[in-house]
């Protein structure tokens, strides 16, 4: 198991054993359920497909690239990615769905999620998505957006099946003891910090990592990600602000 964006070999088969083992894992506090067995007509996922691909963006550096999106706090939008796709970098190019080019900060990393949170330099002209609120269940089928394998833009789809935790590799993405959603699709590098999108629109998790040789790809839920970042949402408006001043007040050369 490793991140998507990361510089990791394959996991043991031990590994991916202890994996399987936790999938069955259903924990009605973190946020998954099992809906009660009934005939439903399939999801019809193409508008959530839309709503993902325009939300999306490149996190470009030194290092390499990622995925990362767009979501809203304190009235300022911003880009959310994974902590691993930047690493100590302090500034990224993030790139938009339309070709538009920007500058980021990387105003945060978590100290408990594998997350980070990017303010581009210039507004934000794309949609931002919201965040969900809710559980997630099991079977639920999802929109999953990145640049796997160098591809830029492409979005996929998977079912929600299960959590996984007790691992190293899950304390890492999503804090000590607590459930990564599993999601049945295949991501590959370049997956890592896209969202994971309902087919409403909302966006209940972001892709953080893999195990080789199986289907399976670990998300760091949407509700942990919200109450991290509504905790540092007026720190992230100060850097805002701070950033609106330099453009208008350019150095000289």
């Amino acid at each position: 198991m490793a991140p998507l964006g990361g510089r990791y070999g394959m996991e043991s088969p031990r590994g991916a054993r202890r994996l399987r083992a936790c999938l069955g894992v259903s924990v009605v506090a973190w946020g998954l359920w099992s809906a009660p067995v009934a005939s439903q007509p399939p999801t019809d996922l193409r508008a959530a497909h839309q709503l993902a691909l325009r939300s999306t963006v490149v996190v470009s550096s030194p290092i390499g690239e990622g995925a990362g999106w767009v979501t809203e706090l304190d009235g300022v939008r911003v880009v959310i990615t994974n902590r691993h796709v930047v690493q100590q970098i302090h500034r990224v190019d993030v790139i938009y769905a339309d070709g538009v080019e920007a500058t980021g900060l990387v105003v945060h990393r978590s100290t408990t999620l594998d997350v980070a949170v990017v303010v581009p330099a210039q507004d934000v002209h794309v949609p931002p998505l919201p965040m969900a609120h809710r559980p997630l269940v099991r079977g639920e089928r999802v929109v999953l957006a990145g640049h796997p394998g160098g591809m830029r833009f492409i979005t996929s789809e998977g079912v929600v099946a299960g959590a996984a935790h007790g691992l190293p590799e899950t304390d890492r993405a999503c804090g000590e003891n607590a459930n990564c959603t599993v999601i049945d699709a295949e991501t590959h590098f370049g997956n890592s910090g896209g969202p994971v999108v309902d087919a409403h629109g909302n966006c209940v998790g972001m892709v953080w990592g893999g195990m080789t040789a199986t289907s399976f790809t670990l998300a760091v839920h949407a509700e942990p990600m919200f109450r991290e970042l509504s905790a540092v949402a007026e720190r992230i408006h100060a850097y805002r602000q701070r950033l609106r001043g330099h453009a208008r007040n350019p150095r000289p050369r």
